[in-house]
């Protein structure tokens, strides 16, 4: 499971790249009978970053499952 410093640590193409692969480990762990549990939060954690990113790129606020409410002001990316 990556850790919070880990996830925003990633460059936004190394995120999509673990995305894809914590998604590849979820098919593959279905497609062979077994628990996908363990894979599916560490794709959720992935996936959690991303949208927070999106969010965050367009000044809306950030809603993400099962964490708490954040509103990022669209002036903090303005430079005066």
């Amino acid at each position: 499971m990556p850790t919070y410093d880990e996830l925003i640590e990633l460059s936004n193409g190394e995120l999509t790249k673990c995305i894809r692969i914590a998604k590849d480990g979820v098919d593959k762990m279905r497609y062979d009978h077994q628990s996908t549990t363990e894979k599916q939060l560490i794709y959720r954690a992935y996936d959690n970053e991303r949208l927070k990113r999106l969010k965050l790129a367009t000044g809306n606020p950030i809603e993400v499952p099962n964490e708490h409410h954040i509103h990022i002001s669209r002036r903090l990316g303005r430079k005066r």
